[in-house]
This record gives C-alpha cells, structure tokens and sequence, in this order.
C-alpha cells in the first residue's frame, strides 16, 4: 500500500501538494495546541477558577471582531488562485487593494470598540465577583479586540501564502506564534507581571511571527501595499466573495465561542473553565481536522475547476474514513478517561461531568463527517449552500443551548450544539456528493473557493 502511494504521489503534482500541505498544517496545529495545553494549567494557577473564566468568556467574545474583516482573506485566495501565471499586475493589484480594505477595517473596528467603552458596558457584560475582575475583564475584551483587529491586515498575506498553496510556511507562521505566545506568558507569570501584561503575552505574542511573515511575503510574492496599485474596479469583487463566507465564519464562530457565552451568562465564570477545559479537546480534534482539510481545499478547487471530480471524490473519501477512524478514538478516550487527565492536567476544580465529555465525544464524531463534507462544497464554489446551513445549524444552536442549559447544566449547553450539528448533516453530505458527482457537480465560479481563515478562540 505505501509503496503504491507512493507511486500515485509521484505522478500526481497536485496530490503531492495537497499531501504536503495538509501535514504542515496538521502539525502546525497541533504544535498550536500542545503550546496551548502546556499554557491552560499556568493560566488557571496564575489566574483562579473565576479570573481565567473571565479570560476564556472575553476571548469568546472578542471572536466575533473577526467578522468586521468581511471574509477578505478568504476572498483574497480565492481572487488570487484565478489570476493568470505570470500576470503580475493583476496579482499586485488583488493583493494591494485587499490589504488596504482590510487596514481600513481594522481602524473600523478600534472606533468600534472605542464607542463601546464609552456606553460601560463591560462590567454589565460580565458578572465578576469584585470591582478588581470587573476592571481585568474590560483590560482583557480591550488588549484582546485589538489584537484581533492587528490580525486583519496581518492575515492578508498569510492568505498569499495559501493561495499559492505553501500552506506549510503558513503553518509553520502559526505553529511558531503560538510558541513565542507561550513563552511569553510563562514569562509574564514567573516575573508576576499581572493581568496587563499577561494579556497583552497572549493577545500580541502570536502577532510577531505574522509581522516578519508579512515583511518576507511582501516584495517576493506580492508588491508592498503601495495606495497608488490600490484597484477601486476591484473592491466589490473582494469584498462581495468575503461577504460570501460570513455565513460561514458565523456557523463556525456559534460552534466555537457561542457555548462559552452561554455558560458564562447561565452559571457564570467560574463554571466556564468547567466547561472550557473539556472543550479545549474537542478543538484540538476539530482543529487537527480542520487543517488537514485546509492542504486539500486548493486542490479540490483546482482539480473542480478543471473538471476532475472523480479526484475529489477519492480525496473525500479517504480523509472522510481516516477522519472518522480518528474521532471514535478520541470520543472513546475522552469518555473513558478524559476526566481523569483533566484532573491531572488542569487540576481537580476543573474537572467536568461525565455526561459532558460524552457528549463532546459523539460531537467529534459527528465532526468527522461534516467537515470534510463542508469543505468539498466551499472548495467547489457552492458557499452559499454551506452559509445556509451553517446560519441555521447557529440559529438553532443558541436558543436550543440556552433551554437545556437551564434544564440539564452544562451538558445541556453542549446538547445544542450537538442537536444543531446533526440537524444539518445530512443536506451538507448530500449536496457535498452531488458537488462531487461528474455528472451533477460543478465549479461556480461566482462563488468564493475557498474557506475562512482559522480565528485563534483562546485558551
């Protein structure tokens, strides 16, 4: 077998590429996330129960600043990946007129917050015991709205990096930001730096790496950010294809940040390290599934652009079982002995029930499926499909979570996400095969090809 794949990623350019990418990217994220395992347990001892539940509850909400960018890195590889080789005043002219929309966006969003911190809305949003955590959680929403909001014009040119599928060197950009992140809240807590200080480690640390990413990428692939290559013919083509994946973004944002709001707003802080601890292994999973995926979108793209569906189909496949091999392990541990490591690993206080880490587990499951599925539709151009279903999969999943919290606590809370997961399943398997069916399927070019950018959700 291995020698005959070997023999099949030797004739096949794109598949080797694809192969290539998407183990940078796996081990990208999971370097991402053992730096992320090693910082939980120094942040919940440095922090307390309640002060590091109000860190997770503001990086869940500051999540959401990431849809002020309107999908422009995702728009941008699409826009790139369909330039003619060679045409690079085009290219220029695509990537120039992208970064300054999004450099404008990111000044958007600072006014934005500037006038939310003028309505005080911070110490209502936020149940903090002590007027001394009402105060931390305002300096984590501000350090860390910013930071997101640096990531706006920085990710353009990792989205060139990906475009030209050298999603390795993207992921290593990211693997080693957060490594400098971890290195700097150690560094915080062993010098007692305090709240500030702590927040700015992990909101800017992973931002050097992208810095200096930025500064190579600029002049080798793309031309400086020059305002007079800015192309105003091209601006409603980027920022109507970023809009495209909004929907997306939304769905994805409800699953990852929602359930932390809702439990900080149902039990409050203290209870979102019970809930957030646990979850951070679900991500783990989703996330190492996710960027597997993201070495294959631009080879499905490619190979749906050119009408090779059959190699889509057998890409899917593969990824779909090996996948799906992979999250039944991980449900079984994490039901058998995911409390266990918990308690070894974060401390006793934030040990989760068991029902909940069942239900994490057959959510991972469930994972497995949708997202290689879900990828096949955004990487043929069939967005807004995707959008649909993952807007409704949100729309059902905060109230659903929000009515069994009340009734079942935080399984409960996690029951919705789950019900709303299986709610859309089976439309987004089913249109994924059509999309990859010769005789059905096809490449829309209208649509963007191309899925959002990973937004770091926090600890």
């Amino acid at each position: 077998m291995i020698p005959s794949l070997r023999v099949r990623l030797g004739q096949d350019d794109r598949a080797r590429r694809a192969v290539r990418g998407s183990i940078a990217s796996a081990s990208g994220r999971i370097v991402a996330a053992i730096s992320s395992f090693i910082s939980i347990p120094i942040l919940l001892g440095y922090l307390g129960l309640e002060a590091y539940g109000l860190w997770v509850t503001a990086a869940a909400l500051v999540t959401w600043v990431a849809l002020g960018n309107l999908g422009i890195p995702a728009s941008l590889v699409n826009k790139l990946a369909v330039v003619r080789p060679g045409d690079h005043d085009r290219r220029n002219a695509v990537f120039v007129t992208a970064w300054w929309l999004s450099a404008a966006l990111m000044l958007l969003s600072v006014v934005l917050l500037a006038a939310l911190e003028g309505l005080a809305i911070w110490s209502r949003l936020f149940d903090a015991s002590t007027p001394d955590l009402a105060e931390a959680a305002r300096t984590f929403v501000w350090v860390m709205w910013l930071g997101v909001a640096l990531t706006m014009p920085l990710g353009t040119t990792l989205a060139v990096l990906r475009a030209d599928q050298q999603v390795d060197k993207a992921a290593a950009v990211t693997a080693l930001g957060s490594l400098v992140r971890l290195l700097l809240l150690a560094l915080v807590v062993q010098m007692d730096g305090g709240f500030t200080w702590l927040v700015v480690a992990g909101a800017f640390g992973p931002l050097l790496p992208m810095a200096i990413a930025s500064v190579r990428v600029m002049g080798r692939y793309v031309s400086w950010p020059n305002p007079r290559r800015f192309a105003r013919g091209l601006v409603l083509g980027i920022v109507t294809t970023g809009v495209g994946f909004m929907g997306v973004t939304v769905a994805r944002l409800a699953a990852t940040s929602v359930d932390i709001l809702i439990v900080a707003a149902l039990f409050g802080p203290a209870d979102v390290t019970t809930y957030s601890v646990p979850f951070a292994l679900l991500l783990l999973y989703s996330g190492v599934a996710t960027a597997v995926l993201e070495g294959l979108w631009p080879a499905y793209a490619q190979a749906a652009s050119v009408g090779d569906l059959r190699w889509v189909q057998r890409a899917n496949r593969s990824v779909t079982f090996g996948l799906l091999a992979a999250g039944v392990v991980f449900a079984v541990g994490l039901t058998a002995v995911g409390g266990t490591f918990i308690r070894l690993w974060a401390g006793p206080e934030a040990a989760p029930p068991a029902s909940l880490l069942a239900v994490f587990g057959v959510v991972a499951i469930v994972q497995a499926i949708e997202i290689p599925h879900n990828r096949v539709l955004m990487a043929t151009g069939h967005v807004r499909r995707s959008t649909t279903y993952g807007l409704i999969a949100a729309a059902v999943n905060v109230p659903l979570s929000v009515f069994l919290g009340s009734l079942l606590g935080l399984t409960g809370v996690a029951a919705g996400t789950l019900v709303a997961y299986l709610l859309v399943l089976g439309f987004i398997v089913r249109d994924a095969r059509r999309a990859m069916t010769p005789s059905t399927g096809s490449f829309d070019t209208t649509e963007p090809a191309q899925s959002e950018d990973d937004v770091d959700n926090g600890d």
